[in-house]
């Protein structure tokens, strides 16, 4: 049910979720700085904190979506304005599709990294999302 005594971003759940989207996302810095040097084992954990990562944005998009806030339609068009600069086609209002594509690039991208790689002895990976 929309929190109807404030706006979107003040509803305990949204801002409860946002934290969690925020320490992922801190996660997947810190992963960045050092992935090249990072054996696989961990690439396939990024991998996984990648793949909540997406879920929980895109849970928070659908909220987004059913909010009448102009808030939260604001920061839909920044969602679809940065999957397009990231090269990914998205209908405005309608990104659902695109988290889906991303996960399934991301996975794409490991198994990659898994065939240059015979085994986690062969040394760092460059995997970098």
């Amino acid at each position: 049910m929309p929190n109807t005594e404030g706006g979107f971003f003040d509803a305990v759940t949204v801002q409860e979720s946002l934290q969690e989207i925020q320490a992922l996302q801190m996660e997947v810095l810190i992963f960045t700085s050092y992935a090249e040097y990072a054996p696989l084992s961990e690439h396939r954990r990024h991998i996984e904190v990648l793949k909540v990562l997406l879920e929980k944005q895109k849970n928070m998009y659908y909220r987004m979506a059913l909010s009448k806030d102009p808030e939260a339609k604001e920061m839909m068009s920044e969602v679809e304005d940065h999957f397009r600069e990231s090269g990914y086609k998205v209908e405005p209002g309608n990104g659902f599709a695109v988290f889906d594509k991303v996960k399934e690039d991301v996975v794409e991208g490991l198994e990659k990294l898994e065939k240059d790689l015979r085994s986690e002895d062969d040394g760092p990976g460059k995997f970098l999302f």
